[in-house]
């Protein structure tokens, strides 16, 4: 198998269910706009509008971009919400010193001050917001202010007649959702994500109205396949996110709001993983039963979750997406998987602890014991599985 035939036999099914949930949540939404929330967007909102063809589908809600991220959305929100949205913004900048994270928050500055050198913490970041008169911390002010004023402006310009959002996306946690729910109660936010995921346990009060179409659990469950695709989040992302850059900052130009990306911005690439999932769209037979969709959805499912879970090196070649861009204004990649395989156990396990996926690393770095390592790791998940239930 290779990638575009991964992409038609096992993607293709999954994403097909993706688009008719869309479908069936947007028909009870009719007077709503459907925001394709950057860069995932921008392919969901491809695939919705070809499934929808495909089919002999109307619209039944208006269909539009939505130029945001998480960067662009805790700058605007930092200056009217700085408690709630702080944390987020530090563990953007984990282990990074001021004059590092202003570099990517505003590129080409110069950090003159006291607390350059200084790595940010909560604390720290108060006292550069709050206190510090440095030329560097008052233009990071204005740029926070100036982000606010302009991400207000696009909305007004753009959605301002329109009672539900409804925001679609790749997913997990929905920070952002939580942010727009806060802070612009004019709006009916609703999320409708691939997956929904909350990792921390913590509260996730916003959850009520995030929608998980594919996905909605916080751990891994190795009686539920779907949850298998936690282990490998990143595969879904980088299918679903062209290449082109990320929404860092508002600008206006001739009294309209724009960001800096946007479709004009998407490099033509060849991807043979999302023209599989193109053809899969085009191959299959038009009004299909959504029981069958969903039950075709299942069997790619299981499918997918034995490639993740228990891979061996032809699979995690076949699977392994592109370095991993770290976002938030940084120029770094972090690759998902070492294809240099350590010699020294020592090694290999720095080398899996380090990869974005484990099991793929495993089968790298384990030729021969791969699978009974893996199956360990199942075996394990299945003992906390079950020590969850008893505690419940």
């Amino acid at each position: 198998m290779n990638k575009k035939q991964f992409g038609y036999k096992v993607l293709g099914p999954i994403f097909y269910n993706f688009c008719e949930i869309l479908r069936e949540y947007q028909l009870c939404y009719s007077d709503a706009k459907a925001l394709y929330a950057s860069r995932a967007g921008v392919r969901i909102k491809d695939l919705f509008i070809l499934y929808l063809k495909n089919n002999g589908y109307s619209e039944s809600c208006d269909q539009q971009d939505f130029w945001v991220s998480r960067f662009s959305v805790y700058k605007a929100f930092l200056d009217r919400d700085f408690e709630y949205v702080l944390p987020f913004m530090i563990n953007a900048f984990l282990h990074m010193t001021y004059k590092n994270m202003l570099k990517c928050i505003i590129p080409n500055s110069k950090c003159d001050s006291k607390y350059a050198n200084e790595t940010i913490t909560l604390d720290i970041f108060r006292k550069i917001y709050y206190e510090d008169q440095s030329n560097c911390s008052k233009a990071l002010r204005k740029h926070f202010n100036e982000q606010e004023i302009l991400f207000n402006e696009y909305l007004d310009q753009n959605f301002s007649n329109t009672k539900n959002l409804l925001i679609i996306d790749s997913g997990w946690h929905a920070t952002g959702q939580a942010m727009f729910m806060r802070n612009l109660k004019q709006f009916n936010w609703v999320s409708l994500y691939f997956g929904r995921w909350n990792p921390t346990g913590k509260n996730a009060w916003h959850f009520y109205n995030v929608t998980g179409c594919i996905i909605e659990h916080n751990f891994y469950n190795p009686f539920k396949p779907e949850t298998a695709i936690l282990r490998y989040f990143h595969l879904i992302e980088d299918i679903l996110e062209p290449s082109m850059p990320s929404v860092e900052y508002y600008l206006k130009e001739n009294g309209k709001v724009i960001s800096n990306a946007d479709r004009s911005k998407i490099k033509a690439e060849k991807d043979p993983l999302f023209e599989g999932i193109i053809e899969y769209f085009n191959d299959s037979k038009p009004r299909i039963s959504p029981y069958v969709i969903s039950l075709n959805s299942k069997k790619a499912i299981k499918r997918l979750k034995k490639m993740i879970c228990f891979p061996n090196k032809k699979i995690a070649e076949l699977l392994v997406t592109p370095p991993r861009s770290n976002d938030f204004g940084k120029t770094t990649a972090t690759p998902v998987l070492n294809f240099n395989r350590s010699r020294k156990l020592k090694e290999k396990i720095k080398s899996i602890k380090r990869s974005l996926w484990k099991e793929g690393q495993i089968a790298i770095e384990f030729s021969w014991l791969h699978k009974l390592i893996n199956i360990i790791i199942e075996i394990k998940y299945y003992i906390k599985h079950i020590k969850r239930k008893l505690i419940v």
